[in-house]
């Protein structure tokens, strides 16, 4: 084919007329397959000869896309005779060498690349490139230097061996010149390929490359005197990804860096993106390597100062132009300065110690808050939410303090000070809910209620909501009870009287955050809100109500949770009609209204429970027909005309290979998986007609590839399914009992294959929970011998392999430091998680199958568990080797005796780690080997004991993460005194008066309701010390009952035969429970007389 038949045949390629183009792909895939050695050179020869520059731009990426194939089969390369493979490469590098349009030279470049780097993963040579690379990056021509750096930043992985040894020195010296050089474009390529070098190349070389940190830095410098703020952004970019790959690489001039970057910011004449970037490398590095940043002088100070300036420099906008807009971050303005300095001061909170960056925000904020400038008073409330997260070690203790700074701002003269108040208020109540709620609800409550009424700035009005549904978040039902009916009859106004749809929207949400919170408080006002709502639902049908409408939908059924199905069911039949009339199946695949159906549906079924069967019948056929939808992708030959993008898809180009997923068929066919989910936990019984159906359909599903969310419902659907099954077997005992084991053992091989293979933590984290939840199902004895061993060893295999990833993510820290990145603590707390699920796993086959257990542990896991319980172990190892011990003491009894030895200094040391869930599961165990070790335990009771009291008698020890291993230590000490009584002598009187004060317990609902039966059993036992002397420990035990029976707490298995209990008291101890009522406060009595009254 002749040169200009084929720049012709290029040319079409490239046709908007859909005929021409495909008719020319035609003939181009049928020419390069049947002669690839021709039109190979005729591609070479249009992209070196053509005079027009965009047929030569696309001849070099054909011949790329022809060369390199992730698909090494479709690859051409091999099929060309070694003249032709010559001739490509001397003419590629040529082509690098000569061109002299921009655009076609990076193809040359890219097309080098791909071919090198296809050759190198395959073992070939390619004679004399690593000395032509070289040579061209000493070039006197600059765009030469600058290709061959691009080049080499982009081989940097197959170039370690070349430049191994002595020869890294030449390539340092080639990257040291042209950060040298006085062109600004192979400054930037040489930073850049530095940044490739220092990452990808093994360490031993770090320590040279640090020796140009002087060198990079002038980079930026000569860029911003150079006025070229578009070099300095991408020399600022490229430093950006090395403070989140290597932030210890800066570690030598970390000082100079900062300051670099500091003054970077405060540069106002630079534009904002520019000094955005500065403070951006700022944040990273501290979140990277804070313990480096805070040994700079002033870094927290002077960062912070840069931050709270930004935060000042507020938008002019008149307040009738701020109310049009329901978010103060729109999206049109979220490269302000302020909006970059808000995050980043939560960022800056987050990165560093709350001891440092806490009192230097704190010394601010005061003086701020009482400005005359509303800019001030404004931005001293946003730092005080922006910091609550971060810094909550430090406010927790002076929480009055900070309310009392922030109360007298939600009456304060300027609208934009109110809604950060409002803003505030939510805020915190996220951060240090539920203590806020707790203390200083008399405080918020009424003024946020009062703000609802500020009709002239709806933007208050809506910001207020949202701080609500905050605020119900962690508020309990009896303390808002006395607050619904200011904040719903507000609620209620602006549900009639407000014209603005986004502050519609908001209340329609903070009303059904407020019936969530208030339960069946919320049925008074019920008769009041629905027809309202049902009045949306049916009268908003514009295009731009979909929201609206799927809000209010979302908050009927929200509502009918809150007051139950007794309320609620006379409206269920009309609500449901009108869902069914949308029909969902017929909207777009993108139409927000779908999933907000199906949403509905799923809350729904959770009210009604086994009521909701009979619309199933027309709701399932939708749900399974969502949740049986293709995965929808395609593969193909990237089209060379390009193809129009389709809402709902998303494409990925991976060489000449397009790979699209239609992401809005994934999403639906995600949420019908997380509704049959919700059907099944809810309906047990009711949902087994449709288990088979759905057992067959999430088969194929625990291992699909295309999306997480599929995955994890379809696995923790298992579990529910087996319950299903159990139900319906309970309620119907003349069916066959085998079924729920033959659906396990159907679904067993698949979710078990599921976790083995799963790349994704998070999925597999939920396949083991549905693993051990599926185990609590079957219960005991259900597995055989070899099911165990195989668990078993699935369980040593994924912790040799947990150990494996730790040690690599550790390794990541070329430093060796504990002064780990971001990414590098994510994965080690996603390890953490991991050793979580696994000890649940051994928990449940140890209680349901103990004696193949204790069978099995020798030959694997045993070694394994002494091996993590040793000290240089990490916390989440060792509270693993931990549990292990516990369930097999608790589950194996007397068969753990003789590993006791082992395990027990370990468990009287580990009692008082630093590591709260070491704790936990050391303080925990003492308690069960107390119940458990019979004589064994005797010889440790005293020092256990001991050891307990001293955990408990800490003064913090019942504050935040430290309450859990607390509550277990008080479990623990009340089981040493009932099943060790014997060792301790005289003293059980007074141990048993003060383990009752520390009663009840109420943060570990599993353990609070152990100790709680515990205590209910030694009354109904009799026990001789249990009232103490002269019943002096009556009124106490009195008041636990009282605790106990409180709505809002669930921390008894059953209130009802509690409340059976204290009658049995009440008519046996007459009198003396008469007085001892009498001592105690109003509401209590009030709950023991009701409880009396059942």
């Amino acid at each position: 084919m002749a040169q200009a038949q084929f720049e012709g045949l290029l040319t079409n390629l490239m046709s908007e007329d859909n005929a021409s183009r495909v008719q020319a792909e035609k003939i181009y895939q049928n020419t390069k397959k049947q002669q690839p050695n021709e039109i190979l050179q005729a591609l070479l020869q249009v992209g070196r000869t053509s005079t027009n520059k965009e047929l030569r731009s696309l001849a070099i990426v054909l011949l790329r896309r022809a060369l390199v194939h992730f698909d090494k089969e479709k690859a051409l390369w091999n099929r060309l005779s070694p003249a032709i493979q010559t001739l490509l490469k001397e003419q590629l590098l040529q082509g690098v060498i000569s061109e002299e349009v921009p655009k076609v030279r990076a193809d040359f470049c890219e097309a080098v690349v791909g071919l090198a780097g296809d050759l190198f993963d395959d073992g070939q040579q390619w004679e004399g490139f690593v000395q032509w690379l070289v040579a061209l990056a000493q070039s006197t021509v600059d765009h030469q230097r600058q290709s061959a750096l691009s080049i080499i930043s982009d081989l940097c992985h197959h170039l370690q061996e070349p430049f191994s040894g002595p020869n890294f020195a030449v390539l340092g010296q080639l990257i040291q010149s042209s950060l040298a050089s006085p062109q600004l474009d192979i400054k930037i390529a040489a930073l850049n390929t530095a940044q490739s070098v220092i990452v990808q190349f093994p360490a031993q070389y770090r320590k040279e490359m640090q020796n140009l940190l002087p060198s990079i830095l002038d980079t930026l410098a000569a860029c911003l005197n150079a006025k070229d703020e578009d070099s300095a952004c991408k020399s600022l970019e490229n430093l950006i990804n090395l403070t989140e790959q290597d932030p210890g690489f800066f570690q030598p001039a970390i000082s100079v860096v900062v300051g670099a970057m500091l003054n970077v910011c405060n540069a106002t004449q630079l534009e904002d993106s520019t000094r955005q970037l500065a403070l951006e490398f700022l944040l990273s590095i501290a979140e990277n390597k804070p313990k480096m940043c805070t040994s700079v002088e002033g870094f927290a100070k002077n960062i912070i100062y840069v931050i709270l300036q930004w935060m000042m420099e507020l938008p002019e906008v008149t307040l009738e132009e701020w109310n049009q807009h329901a978010e103060e971050d729109d999206d049109e303005i979220d490269i302000e300065n302020y909006i970059v300095a808000q995050q980043g001061l939560d960022r800056i909170c987050i990165a560093l110690p709350a001891k440092i960056v806490g009192p230097i925000v704190l010394e601010h904020i005061p003086t701020m808050i009482q400005h005359q400038d509303w800019r001030n008073r404004y931005v001293g409330a946003m730092a005080v939410s922006m910091i609550g997260e971060g810094c909550s070690s430090v406010l927790k203790p002076h929480l009055a303090q900070v309310v009392s700074l922030i109360l007298p701002l939600f009456s304060d003269p300027h609208p934009r000070v109110r809604w950060a108040a409002a803003n505030t208020a939510g805020q915190m109540a996220t951060d240090f809910g539920p203590k806020l709620q707790k203390q200083f609800h008399a405080d918020f409550l009424p003024r946020m209620a009062h703000l609802l009424s500020d009709n002239e700035n709806p933007k208050v009005q809506s910001h207020v909501a949202a701080a609500l549904v905050n605020w119900c978040e962690k508020l309990k039902a009896s303390t808002l009870k006395q607050y619904l009916p200011t904040i719903l009859n507000a609620l209620h106004t602006l549900l009639k009287e407000n014209r603005k749809q986004f502050v519609t929207e908001q209340v329609v949400t903070a009303i059904a955050s407020v019936a969530g919170c208030a339960e069946k408080h919320f049925t008074e006002f019920y008769d009041i809100f629905m027809p309202i709502l049902k009045d949306i639902l049916m009268l908003a049908k514009g295009a731009d109500q979909t929201m609206l409408r799927g809000k209010a939908m979302e908050c009927i059924s929200l509502i009918g949770i809150a007051v139950g199905k007794e309320k609620f069911g006379p409206d269920v039949p009309s609500f449901m009609e009108i869902l069914a009339n949308i029909k969902t199946l017929d909207l777009e695949a993108e139409d927000p209204l779908r999933d907000f159906v199906l949403q509905t549906w799923m809350r729904v079924a959770s009210c009604l429970a086994e009521d909701f069967v009979p619309y199933l019948s027309y709701t399932m056929p939708q749900v399974l027909q969502s949740a049986a939808l293709e995965a929808g992708f395609s593969v193909s030959d990237s089209s060379l005309a390009g193809e129009e993008e389709e809402d709902g898809w998303d494409a990925i180009d991976i060489g000449d290979t397009r790979i699209r997923v239609h992401t809005v068929a994934l999403e639906e066919k995600a949420s019908a998986c997380s509704m049959l989910l919700s059907f099944a936990s809810e309906m047990k019984d009711a949902f087994f007609p449709y288990v088979q159906d759905v057992s067959k359909l999430i088969l194929p599903l625990l291992n699909f590839g295309f999306h997480d969310g599929v995955r994890s419902s379809c696995a923790a659907l298992v579990p529910h399914l087996l319950n299903c099954v159990k139900a319906y077997l309970k309620k119907n005992p003349g069916q066959n009992p085998n079924i729920l084991g033959e659906l396990f053992r159907f679904l067993f091989p698949a979710l078990l294959e599921s976790i083995r293979t799963n790349g994704e933590m998070d999925v597999q984290l939920i396949c083991l929970e549905a693993l051990h939840e599926s185990l609590a199902v079957l219960e005991y004895n259900s597995l055989n011998l070899e099911e165990i061993q195989t668990l078993t060893h699935d369980v040593f295999l994924l912790t040799k392999m947990s150990q494996t990833r730790r040690q690599q993510a550790v390794g990541m820290n070329p430093d060796a430091d504990r002064d780990d990145s971001a990414m590098i603590r994510e994965e080690l707390k996603s390890e953490d998680d991991m050793m979580v699920e696994l000890a649940e796993v051994v928990g449940s086959l140890v209680k349901y199958h103990p004696d193949f257990f204790m069978e099995t542990l020798k030959t694997e896991l045993l070694p394994l568990v002494g091996a993590l319980i040793q000290r240089t172990c990490q916390p989440a190892e060792r509270q693993f080797a931990l549990c292990f011990f516990d369930d097999i003491v608790e589950h194996g009894k007397e068969k753990s005796f003789p590993y006791w030895e082992l395990f027990m200094p370990f468990m009287l040391e580990y009692a008082t780690d630093a590591h709260e869930g070491v704790r936990q599961a050391a303080c925990y165990g003492l308690g069960v080997c107390a119940q458990q070790g019979q004589e064994l335990f005797k010889p440790y009771a005293r020092q256990a004991l001991e050891i307990l009291l001293s955990v408990i008698s800490k003064p913090d020890s019942r504050e935040d993460d430290n309450a859990p291993p607390t509550e277990n230590a008080i479990s623990s000490v009340g089981k040493i005194i009932v099943f060790q009584e014997s060792q301790l002598g005289s003293d059980v009187p007074e141990l048993i008066k003060l383990w009752l004060s520390w009663l009840p317990i109420e943060i570990d609902d599993i353990e609070a309701k152990a100790v709680h039966k515990h205590l209910f059993g030694l009354i109904i036992g009799n026990h001789k010390h249990i009232f103490g002397a002269d019943y002096g420990n009556l009124p106490k035990i009195l008041s636990i009952f009282a605790n106990c029976l409180r709505e809002d707490t669930d921390v008894v298995e059953d209130k009802k035969e509690l409340c059976n209990l204290f009658k049995q008291m009440q008519q046996q101890m007459g009198d003396l429970i008469t007085k001892a009522v009498a001592v105690l406060p109003a509401d209590q009595q009030a709950l023991l007389s009701q409880a009396l009254a059942q």
